[in-house]
């Protein structure tokens, strides 16, 4: 897959003047736009570090991408290489809340959100650890060690 992401200036500023007539609590200075060409698919892609606490006095950014595109659904491989190359090193998990607090009015933009689950975490790596130690000794993951 060739991937190129450029800084889209006019969009950007468009969603810094939408985040700030909506009053969305968004680090302005870490709100920003890109087209990013996956191949021949192009991509519109927003990244911001919102402030999700419900107390403003006690502020929690963390870092949001959405990934949209022309008239189609990104395709998986190409949102995860656009979300790892904008975010790199961030754990993000892909949100799924029930239908009723859906808000999303394009229906070819993903979201992952920064997480901050130790617990879940912690098990991700571990089960990554675990399967390309596997990997390497040549083992199918969840298979038992041949005696």
């Amino acid at each position: 897959m060739q991937l190129r992401i450029e800084p889209d200036p006019a969009r950007e500023q468009f969603v810094t003047d939408q985040a700030r007539r909506y009053e969305i609590a968004v680090a302005y200075d870490e709100l920003h736009a890109y087209k990013a060409f996956c191949d021949t698919r192009l991509y519109s892609v927003i990244v911001s570090h919102d402030n999700i606490s419900s107390e403003r006095q006690i502020p929690d950014y963390r870092w949001h991408v959405s990934v949209a595109g022309e008239s189609y659904l990104p395709k998986w491989a190409d949102f995860v290489a656009i979300v790892q190359e904008v975010r790199p090193g961030v754990m993000f998990c892909v949100p799924m809340p029930p239908r009723q607090f859906w808000l999303n009015v394009n229906p070819n933009v993903l979201h992952v959100w920064e997480i901050r689950d130790e617990p879940m975490t912690t098990q991700w790596r571990e089960e990554a650890r675990a399967t390309h130690a596997g990997q390497r000794a040549g083992r199918i993951p969840g298979s038992p060690e041949p005696s």
